[in-house]
């Protein structure tokens, strides 16, 4: 089932235009990978093969399917790739659109970079709630803005967690300047986002203003533990001083 509706998205998206600066930038840090990370060529009596000297190849196999498929039909450019930017939660595009990010959280190589790749989308998430609430303005929601504004939120959460994730481990590994360096920029956006939703959440009633209320509440959350966050850091500096 799963491979039927990929292979049908894919249909769809055949002629969606490439975002060849995407592309360009995820070959440019795949090449660099690999470049890191050379395979050695060993001669076998009865045939060649390659030992991987990463754990590239075991990473792959762990992951999603679906990641799979993409990062693959990204690499072979074409007509074929077709994450489309301006797709809004519950479009057709919408998941090809998060496949494409998830590949360029893969292609960030280091726990800095994922942190600042996330923080990123979390900012497309915001955006995308904005325009998602535009289209109910003007009438065209078609009744599933609601399940729509839960996906975005859903996606939100995610990419904060993976931030402070990310900026637990810079810490833990003693990159504590990186580290206090991605909390105090998410914090800043963190306020931002919460300005933009409160100011949304005035001029909407019902399910919707239920909806943004937990988004407000979600960043509200998400502020304290970037809070915490910056006492830890705070705390391993001095320890090590």
């Amino acid at each position: 089932m799963l491979n039927k509706n990929l292979k049908s998205i894919f249909k769809k998206i055949k002629t969606t235009p490439v975002d060849e600066k995407f592309l360009g930038s995820l070959r440019r840090r795949l090449a660099d990978f690999i470049e890191l990370n050379p395979a050695v060529r060993i001669d076998a009596p009865e045939r060649l093969f390659y030992k991987q000297r990463s754990n590239f190849i075991p990473r792959l196999k762990t992951m999603p399917i679906p990641l799979i498929i993409a990062l693959v039909v990204a690499l072979t450019g074409g007509g074929t790739v077709a994450a489309s930017q301006n797709s809004l939660p519950g479009d057709t595009l919408y998941q090809v659109k998060i496949l494409t990010e998830n590949i360029q959280t893969v292609a960030s190589l280091s726990p800095a970079a994922k942190a600042e790749t996330r923080l990123a989308l979390a900012q497309k998430r915001i955006g995308e709630i904005e325009k998602l609430l535009e289209r109910e303005k003007q009438g065209k929601g078609k009744g599933r803005t609601v399940e729509a504004l839960q996906l975005a939120l859903d996606n939100f959460n995610s990419q904060v967690d993976n931030i402070l994730q990310k900026t637990d481990e810079l810490a833990n590994e003693g990159e504590l300047t990186a580290a206090s360096e991605v909390n105090t920029n998410f914090k800043t956006a963190l306020g931002i986002y919460k300005k933009i939703v409160k100011a949304q959440k005035k001029a909407h009633r019902g399910e919707i203003e239920e909806q943004l209320d937990k988004a407000v509440s979600s960043i509200e959350d998400s502020e304290q533990k970037a809070e915490d966050e910056e006492e830890n850091i705070d705390e391993k500096e001095k320890r090590g001083r």
